[in-house]
């Protein structure tokens, strides 16, 4: 490899396959900020792996923040580097000394890059190395594999994983697939060998494993495709004034393979939603019989007026509704609102049955036991219980939790019984009658999952932890 200074404010950098006889055309590389100056390029070796180390004044404008960085994958990657001088930096040049330090000679000052010449003898395992965790995700349920994948470590370096509550517990393969059989979050981390020197990067919580066979399964991670063993179709539809689609934003737990659903929902005709119609759906759900419902969400702050967060129908009272929705009902001043669980069934105007809660925040302590701002721009958790009891004369109850807090409850009602299928919507109210969309949602939700069965208190407390 051939590293050269330019105008640009980073580094180029050109390569040779056949032994420096011919060289491939220089090419930006914009992990290496440079403020046109002298480099240093060495290419040694840690034990049997290959490394490179590279040394500049690491700023695209100025001769300041001399730094090292270190590549395991023949400088396709650079690690962020071990800061040596962080005020002026000039000239430099590397040296290895043993196997677990290199020689840093540089220009350096206070007042300019060049005031002194110093050397240091720097701790190779104070260079970060290079190392880019990937999965499939990190959220799963029992019975469906994650993958993992590592990027920045070339073929000779070795690498060991750990995986909390995994099978296998461990692997030396750069991309492990791994099973979870019990339900909790869980540790991963890793521990990458150059050499002598080693380095680990470890996420706590990282995986977030639910309960096994759900109906929807939707993790947002880079899609909105369903990934429960149903495969159901998911539909988005656009506002016809739409100029922004749903979209993929970090997730809760920031980290690169973790994505949230961006709903951006600006008014009844600029908005982007989805809808399940899917038969499969259909048939298996229906909010009259058991079901549990479990999402994480963050509403835009600043949205004013009403957002649906989900919806099944609303307008025709013929069909009834199921929805969960958040506005600003709450009188007074300063940052209040309501958020609106509600079921309706119904045959007739005069023959209905209704299951709802109002969470009101208004900034105090409202209801008693709970304060929950669901618009301080932090990720909330919400798990909605539906329960069917009884033989000749059913009867329906729910319980909800926010952020682990509940149970909020409702008494039972006698069951009726939807007409017919309501297409499931998420980010918008879908009026049953005309077919609209309408106070829609802006803001982000990651983890949507439906279960068409019910689960235990104790099963959903522990739901909430996930």
């Amino acid at each position: 490899m051939l590293s050269a200074r330019q105008g640009s404010g980073y580094r180029m950098h050109s390569t040779s396959e056949d032994g420096d006889l011919t060289w491939s055309s220089l090419v930006t590389d914009e992990s290496l900020p440079d403020p046109r100056c002298q480099a240093s390029l060495l290419g040694t070796s840690l034990g049997s792996t290959p490394v490179l180390f590279f040394s500049n004044p690491a700023d695209s404008e100025s001769r300041i923040n001399g730094t090292v960085r270190i590549s395991l994958d023949d400088g396709q990657n650079w690690s962020s580097g071990y800061l040596a001088f962080s005020e002026y930096a000039g000239y430099s040049d590397l040296v290895k000394l043993d196997e677990t330090h290199v020689g840093l000679l540089a220009e350096n000052g206070s007042s300019s890059s060049y005031d002194k010449i110093s050397f240091l003898s720097v701790d190779i395992s104070d260079i970060p190395f290079a190392v880019s965790l990937g999965a499939t995700g990190t959220s799963t349920y029992v019975g469906r594999n994650l993958s993992f994948s590592l990027d920045g470590v070339g073929d000779q370096a070795s690498c060991q994983w750990t995986f909390e509550g995994g099978s296998p517990s461990s692997s030396s393969e750069q991309s492990p697939e791994i099973a979870y059989s019990t339900v909790g979050r869980y540790d991963v981390s890793l521990t990458v060998t150059a050499g002598s020197v080693s380095q680990t990067f470890s996420k706590s919580d990282l995986i977030s494993v639910y309960p096994g066979d759900p109906l929807l399964f939707l993790p947002f991670d880079g899609d909105y495709a369903d990934h429960s063993d149903n495969g159901i179709q998911i539909d988005r539809i656009d506002g016809s004034d739409a100029v922004e689609l749903l979209n993929y934003q970090a997730g809760r737990k920031g980290f690169a393979a973790d994505s949230s659903a961006y709903f951006p929902g600006f008014n009844n005709s600029k908005y982007s939603v989805l809808s399940i119609t899917d038969e499969t759906f259909a048939s298996k759900f229906n909010s009259t019989g058991n079901f549990v419902i479990s999402f994480w969400l963050k509403p835009r702050y600043g949205k004013s007026g009403t957002s649906y967060f989900f919806s099944q129908g609303t307008g025709a009272v013929t069909t009834g509704w199921h929805y969960m929705r958040i506005d600003n009902q709450v009188s007074g001043s300063g940052n209040k609102y309501r958020l609106f669980y509600q079921m309706k069934y119904t045959n007739s105007v005069d023959d209905d049955k209704m299951i709802s809660y109002k969470y009101n925040y208004d900034g105090v302590n409202t209801p008693s036991t709970y304060n929950i701002d669901l618009r301080d721009q932090s990720w909330h958790h919400i798990v909605v219980r539906c329960l069917v009891e009884g033989t000749e004369t059913k009867t329906m109850s729910w319980k909800m939790y926010i952020d682990g807090q509940g149970p909020l409850n409702n008494n039972a009602q006698t069951v009726k019984t939807l007409d017919s299928y309501i297409p499931f919507v998420i980010g918008a109210k879908y009026v049953t009658s005309s077919g609209a969309y309408s106070d829609t949602m802006q803001g982000n939700i990651d983890d949507f999952i439906v279960w068409n069965k019910s689960i235990s208190n104790a099963q959903m407390e522990a739901l909430c932890s996930y």
